[in-house]
This record gives C-alpha cells, sequence and structure tokens, in this order.
C-alpha cells in the first residue's frame, strides 16, 4: 500500500483460515491478528486496529469472506472480486498469469493447507472455560 509503512499495515483473519497472510505479514513487516471466527470478531478488531492508526488491507475468513481495504466494513464478495479482477489485469500487463502469482507467493512465504474438523464436547462448562 502506497504511502503507509508496512509497520503501519495489518491483515486480520480468523482462527480457521489459512497461516498464509500470517506468514506474509510477517515477512513483510506488517502486523496479523487473529480473531475468533465470523465478521463480528473480525470486524471489530479491523476497527480497533484503524483506531491504532493501522491501515487494515485484507480481513478475511476460511469460508470465502473477504473485506478488502476500508470501501465495504463487512463480508463483501463484489469488491473482493473486483480487487481480484484487478489483480489479474495488472499481472497480465506485466506478461504474468494468476497462476504463476500463486507460484511467487507459494516460493516466497510457503505452501500451507487448511484441513476442517469439528470438536464436540459434551460439557458446556468446558466450553465456556476453554473461551474464558
Amino acid at each position: 500500500e502506497q504511502g503507509h509503512p508496512a509497520d503501519k499495515l495489518a491483515v486480520v483473519a480468523s482462527t480457521v483460515s489459512s497461516k498464509m497472510t500470517r506468514a506474509l505479514a510477517q515477512k513483510e513487516g506488517m502486523r496479523w491478528e487473529e480473531t475468533l471466527t465470523g465478521f463480528k470478531w473480525i470486524c471489530n478488531k479491523k476497527f480497533d486496529l484503524q483506531q491504532e492508526g493501522y491501515k487494515v488491507l485484507l480481513a478475511f475468513e476460511e469460508s470465502i469472506g473477504f473485506c478488502c481495504g476500508d470501501l465495504v466494513n463487512d463480508k463483501d464478495g463484489v469488491c473482493a472480486s473486483a480487487v481480484f479482477a484487478e489483480m489479474a489485469g495488472q499481472l497480465n500487463a506485466q506478461g504474468k498469469n494468476v497462476n504463476s502469482h500463486l507460484e511467487y507467493l507459494y516460493d516466497t512465504y510457503g505452501h500451507f493447507v487448511s484441513r476442517q474438523g469439528y470438536v464436540i464436547v459434551p460439557n458446556p462448562q468446558l466450553t465456556v472455560d476453554i473461551f474464558e
């Protein structure tokens, strides 16, 4: 992001989301924050970071929920699609494509695998204790 030093840029992701953005943020000197699942948590963290003077480039969760920049402060597939299309156009102008860029990202930040699962806790109090 032009005009902002890397140490004032941030990325927010839910705890079940890919850790690739964490690797990217750490390598590039940006702040990375993890939240509980759900856009109320994600956007609340985004607003907190903005109050601290950060520009949040991306806030997302693994269920294909993306909030790019600060044009729309909620999960917005239309804005995310527009950002993706703009990126694809810029790559094309450089003689590159999305697949080659993804390979570049893997080479730079590593490969990441996500696996979904569930834990059933039959004791409701134990669930409360875990999250407090």
